[in-house]
């Protein structure tokens, strides 16, 4: 908002995750995802078999998290998902995001009828959730499976994970600032597919036993 402010109408800029809102309003340039990437999460689930898919998310104030948690909901009438809503979980004010998933998730997993597979909105949900999944005394993929977000492809343990192209949105950022310092400045915003990086954290719904 403060750089939305009429004396830093002739300053260059280009925004970095942040499309929307009063940058659109204001016709700022933006390089963000397309509003796709919970969706393709939710959609390779659900060819997979789930129905009862649960989401960790934080506060919707932050613009990201908002449109991830629009797309799970969209997503959950689209393919017909068990839409309970104790599987919609949205940590707020909390000192730690890790520990609130980890508890989330043990709650999740002692519901009789537990979800199967859970969707994460962020990397530091993924990790807690895993780590309470493993509290729960459940085997990753075969009891649940689980499709975090940014997740590093280093990071042990292995998580399936949506990934965003970082190097190529920066590298287009970059672009689009030196054209502006040029005067070839363009007011049509940037989006960049995100994709699911499948390494062993998602399969097939369990069969009921």
């Amino acid at each position: 908002e403060e750089l939305c402010k009429v004396e830093f109408d002739n300053v260059p800029m280009v925004f970095l995750h942040a499309s929307g809102g009063i940058l659109e309003k204001k016709k700022k340039i933006c390089v963000d995802i397309s509003k796709k990437s919970i969706s393709l999460a939710m959609e390779r689930l659900a060819e997979l078999g789930h129905r009862r898919i649960a989401f960790i998310t934080a506060d919707p104030l932050n613009s990201n998290f908002k449109s991830r948690i629009s797309e799970y909901k969209e997503s959950v009438k689209r393919h017909g998902l068990n839409n309970d809503e104790r599987f919609f979980c949205m940590i707020t004010n909390v000192p730690s995001w890790y520990d609130a998933a980890r508890e989330k998730v043990v709650k999740l997993c002692s519901f009789p009828d537990r979800p199967t597979a859970i969707v994460c909105a962020g990397r530091i949900f993924a990790y807690g959730a895993w780590q309470g999944i493993m509290d729960a005394g459940l085997k990753i993929p075969q009891d649940i499976s689980i499709i975090g977000f940014d997740c590093e492809k280093i990071a042990n343990p292995h998580l399936s994970t949506m990934v965003q192209p970082f190097y190529e949105m920066a590298q287009k950022a970059g672009e689009l600032m030196l054209n502006s310092l040029d005067g070839r400045e363009s007011c049509d915003n940037i989006f960049f597919n995100a994709f699911l990086d499948e390494r062993g954290s998602s399969s097939k719904v369990p069969e009921r036993k």
